[in-house]
């Protein structure tokens, strides 16, 4: 990290070049990629493929059908009720 820094003061100085930053979620997306390319490299190594799984975006009426709340007007305050749908 020093050198890179190092690196980047010399540039600034020497050619008058602006410090730019690229903002946490381009070094989050390079350590992404950097993570899976090892995670494949050592998984080639043991003889394992590694395939990248199609995101998971769950529904909307699944969501709501999954998730419970108190009633305050029923006896027995620790049973969820269903939320009703519309």
């Amino acid at each position: 990290m020093a050198h890179r820094l190092a690196r980047l003061v010399y540039r600034m100085l020497k050619y008058g070049q602006r410090y730019v930053d690229k903002g946490t979620e381009c070094y989050e997306q390079r350590y992404r990629n950097q993570q899976v390319q090892l995670l494949r490299k050592n998984a080639t190594k043991l003889g394992f493929q590694i395939t990248e799984a199609q995101a998971f975006i769950p529904q909307k009426k699944f969501l709501e059908s999954c998730f419970c709340r108190r009633t305050s007007n029923s006896r027995n305050q620790s049973k969820p009720s269903r939320i009703a749908q519309d």
